[in-house]
């Protein structure tokens, strides 16, 4: 989870086909639903594994007594072979399997999930969730037949399937609401006879762990998270030490806490923070919060991570579920500020491992709209009045400055993400981002626009979405509740680029200066924000040069290319560099400072001689160029073949300028009239106030 502003597969298990195929098979009818929208077993849907209680394991830590029966929610989507390397690394815990329900809650995976796991697991139940929102389950089992059990050897295992993606928060809250109505207590039906009373109470899941399908797990986790659940009564909560999954020596999180003057996470407390100076003593005895250190014990913190969390169960139905409006981000740490609010610890175990990608390596456009505007929801449900407003002012005024900063520096997509974060927030849009994403350009498709021709299927909506955020297991999902709507032009205001448009746009357009091949000279413009992006710049200097010139009809060394560097004096050797010179031609360079005058008066190169692309790494750029570029090429660094092509001119900022007007004369209203809120139901509710667990 995010901190601050600012995948490595597990390999998946063998599997046995040819023992189980017979298992795969068109989906069986589902058994309707129970009154109520409660999970409804009749004798075909219940599968026999569940009837009979399971023998007990040994006891953790030298405690005397049975192992707690553990609930494990994995929340998937289009990762068949991910979640089959989580459910690989839950045989290898040293925890004993028969003590495990694990629910495998489908996303509505097109990649062939569920068949792979009916196939290669054998789960105990298959059962459809057929509803749009996660806060109103449909459960309908599937009729199984006779079952030899699951092949891993769990308690159970049941596979979810949603019938839409539901994000990571919706998937969870469908694990979370199949426990309470198929697992636990005294409440609903269950997966048990209901007339095998004594079945029923041994089947009772005392802790639910939470796991991301993109993790893998040493084989002691589980049994150093209920060690430390089971240490004092009082924790609600117990969290892993997260590890880079692709150097397991790394420590990248632990300790975060809610900051007390801006509402932000971060690994370190603020001055006003009660466990500032415990942490600082702490930080130091260690050598810091991440790295490669050594880390042990327990730690009481404001927010664990979901990528491995354990929950206790009775505290869970007195806190509550996730809050349904999320669908990613900040859940996680709504529910831990929640539990706390309720009187329980929030507690981190340095000894529970888990490995796991870098959350900033996986943020997209669309992440970064659900990380602002979660958040936003999160502070006002988590200050108290007296402070709520001057934390959701500051914030808001950051979320403005930050938007039509990268608005006026050719990055509208991104400053839509920002401003549209801030609106929703406001509005109370819930749910997925409604933005249809703009589709990305192969280096070809941005020649033939460059030239003036005609590109791959046109793109529309806001480019600044690229379908990263689509191919995202969390980042796509059912229509938000309360869906925006957007003109032709897209949320962003910024069109499609088009040939036609392309081949009519600017003076340079209509009078091409040519050369001596007959090609009318480009001039191209690359923004560099760090060291490393010389680098980039210099291989689609090359990649970019080919593709022009095979669609122009020219030999590589024969297309004329003006190129461009624009770099900030901060940057590091920025006026030793030596000028750059490669088999593309001479590359002039810019250097400029942080202040207005600087940015205006160094690009007078570019005033002269419109650039006809400006190119943007990650989205980095705070150059605004006095006369815009014909079009803007954003470049994901980890997809440098292609970028999401935005066409430029007064049009779209004056357009984007009137819809962030709007939104900061809401903002200023919204924030003088804010007091403490949130859902008033058990998907989302924050605790009236601090009771001890009971």
């Amino acid at each position: 989870m995010p901190v601050s502003e600012g995948t490595h597969p597990v390999q998946p298990a063998q599997a046995n086909a040819s023992q189980n195929a017979a298992q795969v098979a068109a989906p069986a009818p589902a058994a309707p639903p129970a009154p109520g929208g409660t999970l409804r077993i009749t004798p075909d849907t219940r599968p026999a594994s569940m009837v009979e209680p399971k023998p007990r394991g040994r006891a953790v830590g030298g405690e005397a007594g049975p192992l707690p029966r553990i609930a494990v929610l994995i929340v998937t989507w289009n990762r068949k072979d991910m979640v089959a390397g989580v459910l690989d690394a839950l045989q290898r815990q040293d925890y004993p399997a028969d003590r495990l329900d694990v629910v495998v809650i489908d996303n509505a995976s097109t990649d062939g999930t569920l068949e792979a796991l009916t196939r290669n697991r054998r789960p105990d139940l298959i059962v459809d969730n057929p509803t749009d929102k996660a806060h109103h389950p449909d459960f309908r089992p599937r009729p199984v037949g006779e079952r030899m059990g699951n092949k891993p050897g769990f308690a159970s295992l049941t596979v979810i399937r949603n019938g839409a993606n539901l994000g990571g928060c919706g998937g969870f809250n469908t694990g979370l609401s199949y426990v309470e109505q198929a697992l636990a207590a005294d409440r609903g039906t269950r997966l048990v006879d209901p007339d095998a009373s004594a079945a029923a109470a041994s089947s009772r899941p005392e802790f639910a762990w939470l796991v991301d399908d993109d993790v893998d797990l040493p084989p002691d986790t589980l049994r150093r998270l209920v060690e430390a659940m089971r240490s004092d009564d009082a924790i609600g909560l117990v969290g892993s030490r997260t590890v880079d999954i692709r150097d397991r020596r790394t420590t990248i999180e632990t300790t975060i806490y809610q900051d007390q003057s801006t509402g932000l996470f971060a690994d370190q407390p603020d001055e006003r923070h009660p466990r500032k100076a415990d942490h600082d003593a702490w930080a130091a005895s260690v050598g810091g919060v991440k790295g490669r250190h050594e880390y042990h014990g327990l730690r009481d913190v404001d927010i664990v991570s979901a990528c491995s969390m354990l929950a206790r169960w009775s505290a869970v139905e007195k806190v509550g579920f996730w809050d349904h409006r999320y669908f990613i981000y900040c859940d996680d740490a709504d529910w831990c500020l929640r539990f706390a609010r309720a009187g329980y610890r929030v507690v981190l175990n340095l000894d529970a491992v888990v490995f796991h990608t870098p959350w900033h390596h996986k943020l997209t456009p669309a992440r970064l709209y659900y990380a602002q505007r979660n958040l936003l929801w999160t502070i006002r449900k988590t200050f108290e009045p007296a402070r709520l407003r001057e934390v959701m002012g500051l914030r808001s005024r950051t979320l403005l400055r930050q938007s039509l900063q990268a608005g006026m520096c050719h990055r509208l997509s991104h400053a839509e993400i920002m401003r549209r974060s801030l609106d929703d927030a406001i509005r109370g849009r819930d749910g997925k981002l409604e933005l249809e994403a703009a589709k990305p350009r192969s280096l070809n498709g941005v020649a033939a626009e460059l030239l003036g021709g005609s590109a791959s299927a046109g793109s529309t909506g806001v480019a600044g979405v690229p379908p990263a955020a689509k191919a995202d297991p969390e980042s796509s999902g059912p229509e938000a509740r309360n869906p925006s709507r957007t003109n032709s032009t897209g949320a962003a205001g910024v069109p499609p680029a088009t040939g036609s448009e392309a081949g009519s746009s600017g003076p340079e357009a209509r009078n091409p200066s040519r050369t001596g091949s007959g090609v009318r000279e480009l001039t191209v413009a690359f923004v560099l924000a760090r060291p490393i992006a010389l680098g980039w710049a210099s291989g689609l200097r090359r990649r970019l040069r080919d593709a022009v010139a095979a669609h122009a009809g020219v030999k590589p060394g024969d297309m004329p290319i003006r190129w461009f560097e624009c770099l900030r004096n901060d940057f590091p050797g920025a006026h030793e560099l030596e000028p750059a010179s490669d088999e593309c031609g001479p590359v002039e360079r810019i250097v400029y400072a942080s202040h207005w005058k600087s940015r205006l008066r160094r690009q007078t190169a570019l005033i002269k001689r419109r650039a006809d692309l400006l190119v943007i790494f990650d989205n980095a750029a705070d150059l605004p160029l006095v006369r815009p570029p014909r079009f803007v090429l954003q470049i994901d660094s980890s997809r440098p073949t292609e970028g999401v092509l935005e066409k430029t001119g007064t049009g779209p900022r004056l357009s984007f300028l009137r819809r962030w007007l709007g939104t900061a004369m809401r903002a200023r209203g919204w924030v003088a009239r804010i007091t403490p809120a949130g859902p008033d139901s058990k998907y989302g509710r924050m605790p009236a106030s601090a009771t001890p667990p009971g």
